[in-house]
């Protein structure tokens, strides 16, 4: 029994965290699929059902294994970084401090990263990407005018932005900070009444963008991540 068309050797003395993973690597699995159940997953490993149970668990809790009630569970889309941004929330609500040192010390890293590779993507958005842009600065503009922050057409600008460079690992750890940045900020009040700048900054990337202006992207990036970096 295996999950793709290649029979997995069993390696010695693993975890069961292990032990799952190798297994999926091994038989091929690919994002999305339905994994064995948990008897199967026993058999197969030689283990208990209570242990599969609390691996298959462990891997949901790291952003692997996505369960789905009444259907099972399957290997998640995109290799999700989900444990890491929840580990920044709590590492930042765990030090007993105020949330605003803690969302500064996140964003500056966020900010290394994402002001650093807007200028490779500059010369790289055709015409369907940046209407993708556009549609979530749009979504934003519109939520603004009532009053409102946009975080799912805020997330999906983020990704698009950087989609051309066409990394996953990349992808993955941007939204485990922007969703890390959005909880924080969120429990301190950071988005209160600030959709409209938000909205307006997003706006500005994206003309620099479409006009492949190296300073302008940098003015706007800075521009954007200023508020939050203020600890």
């Amino acid at each position: 029994m295996h999950v793709g068309e290649v029979t997995w050797r069993q390696p010695a003395s693993r975890s069961t965290v292990d032990l799952l993973q190798e297994y999926l690597v091994q038989t091929g699995a690919q994002p999305g699929d339905k994994l064995p159940t948990e008897a199967e997953f026993a058999e197969e490993l030689g283990i208990g059902r209570t242990g599969v149970r609390e691996g298959i668990q462990a891997l949901q809790a790291l952003g692997i294994v996505e369960v789905r009630h009444g259907r099972g569970s399957f290997l998640r889309e995109g290799g999700a970084l989900d444990g890491l941004g929840n580990g920044l929330v709590f590492w930042s609500r765990l030090s007993g401090q105020e949330l605003a040192p803690s969302l500064a010390k996140i964003t500056q890293v966020r900010m290394a990263v994402e002001s650093s590779l807007v200028h490779e993507v500059l010369a790289q958005h055709d015409q369907e990407s940046l209407a993708a842009l556009e549609s979530a600065v749009e979504a934003m503009e519109a939520m603004a005018a009532r009053g409102q922050h946009a975080p799912d057409a805020d997330r999906d600008f983020h990704q698009a932005l950087y989609r051309p460079l066409d990394n996953w690992v990349l992808d993955n750890i941007l939204h485990a900070f922007w969703d890390a940045v959005r909880r924080t900020a969120g429990v301190n009040g950071a988005f209160a009444n600030d959709a409209g700048r938000i909205a307006l900054n997003h706006r500005e990337i994206l003309e620099a963008v479409r006009a492949c202006d190296d300073d302008r992207v940098t003015a706007a990036m800075r521009e954007h991540f200023a508020p939050l970096q203020t600890g």
